[in-house]
C-alpha cells in the first residue's frame, strides 16, 4: 500500500506524464518524478528503432560522468541489453535484475560486469514500452551498492505507472509517425530506403544513419542518389518537404 505522501506523489506524476507534449518531455517528467518515489542512481531511458532494434535519442543521468561519457558507456550497455531481452520473450515488461535470476548470474555475462565495474551498479530496474506490439522504449533504474535492491512495494509503482507511461509514450508516438510519412506505397520505397528516408525525416546526419544501420557512409549516400530518383527530388530539403506535403523552400 502506498502512504499518503506517496500517493500524493504518484498522483502528480501521472498528470505530468499526460501533460507531457512530446517524447522527451515525457521522458524527463518520468525520471524526475521517480526519484522520490523509487530512489536511483542513475537512469536511463532510450527510444528504440523497432525497424532495426536500435536505440536513439538517448536521455541519461548519471552523477559519475559527464552526459556525453555516460550516454556512450549507458548506450553501449543497453544495445546489449536490447538484443538479450529480444531472445529471451519470457521477460517481463517491467522487471528488475533479482526477478530473472540471482544478481550474480545476471551479472554473468562480461558486458554486464564491466559495465556493472564502472558505474558501481548493483542492480536494475528496468520497463519496456510498446506501440502495436512493437518495442519502442525501454526505461532503465540502476542502483549502486551502497543501495538495497528495488523492493516489491516500488516494483509495484513501477508496474501501475507502466499503463499510463506506455499509454502516453504511444500516443506521442503515433503523432510523431503521423507527422512522418516516410512509406508512400507509390515512391516504391525498399525496405532499406525507408528506413533511411525515416531517419532521415528525424533529423539524423548521413555519419549518423550509417552508425544506426551498420553500413558506410558512402554506402548511405548512394542509397540517397537512389531514393532522390524515386521520389523525384534533388536535394534532402525537398525531400523533407515532399514528407511533409510542403512546398520547398527557395
Amino acid at each position: 500500500m502506498l502512504t499518503t505522501n506517496q500517493f500524493q506523489m504518484y498522483n502528480s506524476l501521472v498528470k505530468n506524464i499526460y501533460a507531457s507534449s512530446n517524447l522527451k518531455e515525457l521522458r524527463i517528467n518520468l525520471l524526475s518524478g521517480l526519484q522520490p518515489l523509487v530512489p536511483y542512481s542513475s537512469a536511463a531511458f532510450y527510444l528504440i528503432n523497432p525497424q532495426i532494434l536500435k536505440l536513439s535519442e538517448p536521455l541519461v543521468y548519471s552523477p559519475y560522468y559527464s552526459v556525453s561519457k555516460a550516454t556512450s558507456i549507458y548506450s553501449q550497455f543497453h544495445q546489449n541489453e536490447l538484443v538479450s531481452d529480444i531472445s529471451q520473450t519470457s521477460i517481463a515488461i517491467v522487471n528488475c535484475s533479482s526477478n530473472l535470476n540471482s544478481y550474480y548470474q545476471w551479472e554473468s555475462a562480461e558486458y554486464r560486469s564491466d559495465y556493472s565495474c564502472i558505474q558501481d551498479t548493483h542492480c536494475i530496474a528496468c520497463m519496456q514500452v510498446y506501440h502495436h506490439g512493437l518495442l519502442i522504449g525501454k526505461m532503465s533504474l540502476h542502483r549502486n551498492h551502497e543501495q538495497s535492491d528495488f523492493s516489491e512495494a516500488e516494483m509495484l509503482i513501477l508496474k501501475l505507472l507502466h499503463e499510463h507511461i506506455n499509454d502516453r509514450f504511444s500516443s506521442l508516438y503515433s503523432l510523431l509517425q503521423r507527422r512522418s510519412p516516410v512509406n508512400k506505397s507509390e515512391w516504391e520505397l525498399t525496405k532499406r530506403e525507408a528506413q533511411i528516408v525515416s531517419l532521415i525525416s528525424h533529423g539524423k546526419s548521413n555519419k549518423q544513419i550509417a552508425r544506426d544501420l551498420g553500413i558506410s557512409e558512402n554506402t548511405i549516400k548512394t542509397f540517397l542518389k537512389r531514393i532522390f530518383n524515386k521520389i523525384g527530388v534533388h536535394s534532402r530539403g525537398e525531400l523533407i518537404s515532399e514528407l511533409y506535403n510542403q512546398p520547398a523552400a527557395k
